[in-house]
C-alpha cells in the first residue's frame, strides 16, 4: 500500500501539506474548546460554541460547492488557507472581557472559510490521486488523518501543560500550519479541468440539488451521514466531560483521550481497502450507525478511565472506517462535474448534524447525569437509522444498492 504512495510524487506533496495543516487544527480545536469551557465553566458553552460555528458554515456550504465546481479548486484552496492562516492569528487577542463575542466570531468565521476548502479538496483527490487507486489513497488518507488527531492533541495538551495553561501559542502554531500547507500545495499538479464558468451560479446550484434529489444511492447516503456526524460531533464534547473525570486537576488528560480516538482511527483506517466493494455502503452506515449508539450505551453503565478509554478507540475506529469508505465511494462514483456539490451536500448535513449533537449533548450533560444523559443521547441517534432501516421504501433501496 505504502509503496504505491512512495511513487505517486504528487500524493506525497499533498499528504505532507495536509498533514501538516491537520497537527495545526487539531490544536485550534483543542484551543477553543478549552478556551469555551474555561471561559464559562460549562460544558453548554462548548455545545453552543460548536453550534454557532455550524451555523456559520450552513450559510457558506452550498457557494463552497459551486466555487468548487466552476473554479480552478486548486486556487480555492491556496486562497483559503491563507485566509485561514491570518484568521487563526486574530485568537490570539481573546481574552475574559471580549471572550463572549470574538471567539465565537472567529470560530465562526475559520469554519466558514473551512467549508470552502473541503468541497474543493475532497473534489479533487480523485485526479491528484491518479493514477494510485482511490480505496489505498483514501486510506493513507484517513490514517496520515488519524495520526495528526494523535500528534495534534498530545502536543497541544503538552503545550498546554509547559506554558502555564496558554493558549496563544496554539493558535500561532494553527496559523503557521496553514501558511506551510499553501507553500506545498503550490508543488501539487491538480490537474484541474476547464470549469462551468459560463454558467451562472444558480444554475449549477439547482443542477447540483437536482443530481441529488434524483439519485436514489448518493441522496440515500447522505441522508444517513447524519447520525454518523451527530455521533462524532457528541464525542468532542463528551470527551471533556471524561477528561474532567479522569483527572479532576484539569484537562490535561484530554489530548491523552484524543489520541486514544484517533489510535483507534488508524485501526479502522487499515481495514478501508478490506471494506472496499465487499459491503453496501448503505449496510455499512446502518452497522456503524447502530455500533455506535450501543458503544454509547455501555459506556454510560460502566464510567471508569479503562472504559472512557476503550470507548474512545473503538469509537475512533467506527467513524473513521465509515466516513472515509463512504466519501472513497462517492469519489469514485460520481462525476467529477457535480463532485463539489455532492460533498457541499456533504458538509451541509454533517455540519447540521453535528451542531445540533454538540449543543444537546452539552446541556444533557450539564442538565442531567452523565449516565441519563448518554442514555438520552444514544435513544435520539438510534431514531433515523430505524427510519431509514424499516420506514423507507424498498424501492429506495434497491435503486441505492443498483448505484453503489
Amino acid at each position: 500500500m505504502f509503496n504505491e504512495i512512495r511513487t505517486n510524487t504528487n500524493l506525497r506533496w499533498y499528504f505532507t501539506g495536509r498533514f501538516i495543516s491537520s497537527i495545526g487544527n487539531h490544536f485550534s480545536f483543542f484551543a477553543q474548546s478549552v478556551a469555551a469551557y474555561h471561559f464559562t465553566g460549562t460544558l453548554t458553552a462548548v455545545g453552543i460554541l460548536w453550534l454557532v460555528r455550524g451555523i456559520a458554515s450552513i450559510l457558506l456550504i452550498p457557494f463552497g460547492g459551486i466555487l468548487a465546481d466552476r473554479f480552478p479548486r486548486k486556487r480555492l484552496m491556496l486562497t483559503t488557507d491563507m485566509i485561514s492562516g491570518l484568521l487563526t492569528l486574530c485568537f490570539i487577542f481573546v481574552n475574559h472581557g471580549n471572550q463572549f463575542w470574538l471567539l465565537p466570531l472567529l470560530a465562526s468565521l475559520t469554519q466558514a472559510v473551512q467549508r470552502i476548502y473541503d468541497p474543493a479538496a475532497k473534489a479533487s483527490f480523485k485526479k491528484i490521486s491518479d493514477p494510485t487507486p482511490l480505496k489505498v489513497s483514501g486510506s493513507v488518507s484517513a490514517l496520515l488523518s488519524q495520526v495528526a488527531v494523535i500528534a495534534g492533541p498530545l502536543l497541544a495538551g503538552f503545550l498546554y501543560f509547559i506554558t502555564n495553561e496558554s493558549l496563544q501559542m496554539l493558535f500561532i502554531l494553527d496559523a503557521f500550519s496553514f501558511f506551510i500547507s499553501f507553500l506545498l500545495l503550490l508543488q501539487v499538479d491538480f490537474k484541474d479541468t476547464e470549469r462551468q464558468k459560463s454558467v451562472h451560479g444558480k444554475s449549477l446550484l439547482l443542477d447540483g440539488f437536482h443530481f441529488i434529489f434524483h439519485n436514489s444511492g448518493v441522496r440515500s447516503l447522505l441522508l444517513l451521514i447524519f447520525p454518523i456526524a451527530w455521533t462524532g460531533k457528541i464525542f468532542d464534547v463528551m470527551v471533556l466531560d471524561f477528561s474532567n473525570r479522569m483527572n479532576s486537576n484539569g484537562l490535561h488528560s484530554l489530548g491523552i483521550l484524543l489520541a486514544i480516538f484517533a489510535a483507534g482511527g488508524i485501526i479502522g483506517s487499515l481495514f478501508i481497502p478490506k471494506l472496499h466493494n465487499r459491503i453496501l455502503p448503505t449496510h455499512l452506515v446502518k452497522m456503524s450507525g447502530f455500533t455506535l449508539c450501543l458503544l454509547l450505551m455501555l459506556v454510560a453503565q460502566w464510567l471508569h478511565p479503562v472504559t472512557i478509554g476503550v470507548f474512545s478507540f473503538f469509537f475512533g475506529g467506527v467513524l473513521t472506517a465509515t466516513m472515509t469508505s463512504l466519501q472513497i465511494v462517492i469519489q469514485e462514483r460520481v462525476a467529477d462535474e457535480f463532485l463539489g456539490r455532492v460533498f457541499a451536500g456533504w458538509s451541509l448535513i454533517a455540519v447540521t448534524g453535528g451542531g445540533i449533537g454538540a449543543f444537546l449533548v452539552g446541556w444533557m450533560l450539564d442538565s442531567l447525569t452523565i449516565r441519563t444523559g448518554l442514555i438520552l443521547i444514544s435513544l435520539i441517534t438510534l431514531i433515523p437509522l430505524l427510519a431509514f432501516t424499516f420506514r423507507f421504501p424498498k424501492k429506495t433501496h434497491q435503486r441505492a444498492e443498483e448505484f453503489f
